[in-house]
């Protein structure tokens, strides 16, 4: 009786330290995983030219958090400065310099709200 009691406990403990790491900012260079989320799953996708990137010094499995600062060009409309931060694998990081073009899906009603897509 302890025995299953004492699984369940754990599990229950376990799933509680999962939702806190998903649902809060982390301490990995302060990224938001709930707003960017938001922003991949209901944004509007567009082009953006990369204008400077920067390690923020924060990682999440040894992948680092990056700073972009973003010319974005939606599909209508005038083009918009952004700044946003995203997990970007070390392998791909070469295709994330200054000056390379990146898709990106953003907030109409909120331009500050960006999310890199990889």
């Amino acid at each position: 009786m302890l025995i299953p009691l004492l699984i369940v406990a754990g599990l229950v403990i376990a799933a509680g330290i999962v939702y806190f790491v998903v649902t809060q900012k982390s301490d990995a260079g302060g990224f938001d995983f709930s707003h960017t989320q938001r922003t991949l799953e209901t944004g509007t996708p567009a082009k953006a030219r990369v204008l400077t990137m920067r390690d923020t010094g924060g990682r999440l499995n040894s992948n680092p958090v990056v700073e972009f600062q973003l010319e974005v060009q939606p599909a209508s409309g005038a083009a918009f400065s952004a700044t946003t931060r995203a997990i970007i694998s070390t392998v791909d990081l070469p295709r994330f310099q200054a000056g390379a073009s990146i898709d990106v899906k953003y907030d109409p009603v909120d331009h500050s709200s960006v999310a890199v897509l990889h």
